[in-house]
């Protein structure tokens, strides 16, 4: 009995270490979030160099197009609402493949 209560300790233990997969963002994820994810994806890319720096200053500029694309839509009334946020969310999208189809398409600097 004390042998499984130690082995159950020990297997919830190490489940617990392990934690989820890293999936991307989900859903939910806010627009600074992904912002966030995205500018460190880059940073990383950059570091390892998957990314060339003129790969890398492409994909700053998207980033920064979407921060203004954001600033703006909240300049016009306060807040960004549905068809604004799709549109920024789309922006993002396309980023995060652009991202990944640069890091991995073997040009390194």
């Amino acid at each position: 009995m004390k042998t499984r209560m130690i082995t159950l300790a020990f297997l919830v233990a190490a489940m617990a270490a392990c934690g989820a997969p890293h999936r991307g963002p989900g859903p939910n994820t806010s627009i600074r979030e992904r912002q966030h994810m995205q500018r460190s994806n880059i940073r990383e890319g950059v570091r390892e160099g998957d990314l060339t720096r003129r790969e890398a200053n492409r994909l700053r500029e998207q980033q920064r197009d979407i921060e203004r694309s954001r600033q703006q839509a909240r300049t016009d009334d306060g807040y960004i609402d549905r068809q604004e946020r799709r549109k920024i969310k789309k922006k993002q999208r396309r980023l995060g493949n652009d991202i990944y189809r640069e890091r991995h398409d073997g040009a390194t600097r």
